[in-house]
């Protein structure tokens, strides 16, 4: 699975195979859902910051059953 940020104009993107599985932890963030192109995205510089470090461990989350998934 993979998530990564672009930033694209004022926007960062969340992008990647995992991006479905932690939509729940990315709302959380802020971040909204751009029917059109089918990513998660946020206008702030902050929260790409604060998703950007903890892809690690989104992906991780992504990867566990939907059971034993919890969110910190």
């Amino acid at each position: 699975m993979t998530l990564e940020i672009k930033k694209l104009g004022r926007r960062w993107l969340v992008t990647g195979t995992a991006s479905f599985h932690v939509r729940d932890r990315l709302r959380a963030y802020g971040c909204k859902w751009d029917p059109e192109s089918k990513t998660w995205w946020t206008g702030s510089p902050k929260v790409a910051t604060a998703i950007e470090s903890q892809i690690p461990a989104l992906i991780a989350l992504a990867g566990q059953h939907p059971q034993q998934r919890r969110l910190a």
